[in-house]
């Protein structure tokens, strides 16, 4: 085991404690919000022990419990670094090792009940898009497996898709409306509720989510 930590005093008294009940752990210190690190750290698990078969993304920090407007441009910087981009920088190191050794591997992303309940802004809003992101890694894989690539979207494809995409004076008529009747949620294409109660049941009965066709 690799355990990381960018407080050094914590990270030795944890590998020290596993160490003596037994366990083959290595300890290094990583800044998750830091690219650079985090690649370091999968360079030395891999010179380590040779392979990663689970990788814990778990670092997190909280801000001030203050209003999404009172907190600081710092509180977004250091909320976002560690909560998400931690994660994007685990994912973009150590997936792609995972992948070519082409053997069983699992990633643990560690989130938030904040993140689907809601209640807190810049915590939340990070553990929102970790949700977000484990859901879409999961699909990409299990859709277009570790040896493909998803098909490239050409100009044609977008124009397409824009020409048959809802006039704007239409939303923007939803949007009015939503507004003067107080309403948090604009849904401007109706058909995607499915999609939504799919994805919502998933998480509620802690099962798989699994893509389904455009409406």
């Amino acid at each position: 085991m690799v355990l990381s930590d960018v407080e050094e005093d914590a990270l030795a008294a944890t590998t020290a404690e596993l160490r003596a009940a037994g366990g083959d752990v290595h300890g290094i210190v990583t800044d998750v919000s830091n690219p650079d690190k985090v690649a370091a750290l999968a360079a030395a698990t891999l010179e380590r022990y040779g392979a990663v078969h689970i990788l814990c993304n778990n670092a997190g920090v909280a801000g001030g419990g203050v209003p999404s407007w009172a907190s600081t441009l710092d509180d977004w910087a250091w909320v976002l670094g560690v909560n998400l981009m931690g994660v994007v920088h685990g994912h973009r190191s150590f997936l792609p090792i995972m992948i070519e050794q082409d053997e069983e591997a699992h990633i643990v992303n560690t989130a938030s009940v904040a993140g689907v309940a809601g209640g807190s802004s810049v915590y939340g809003a990070t553990k929102s898009a970790v949700i977000a992101l484990s859901e879409t890694v999961h699909m990409e894989l299990a859709d277009v497996g570790p040896s493909s690539l998803p098909p490239e979207v050409s100009m044609d494809d977008l124009r397409q898709m824009f020409a048959h995409g809802t006039s704007p004076r239409v939303v923007a008529d939803q949007v009015l409306r939503a507004i003067r009747e107080e309403r948090l949620y604009v849904l401007t294409h109706p058909e995607w509720k499915g999609h939504i109660e799919h994805r919502m049941q998933a998480i509620l009965n802690g099962e798989n989510l699994t893509p389904l066709p455009p409406p």
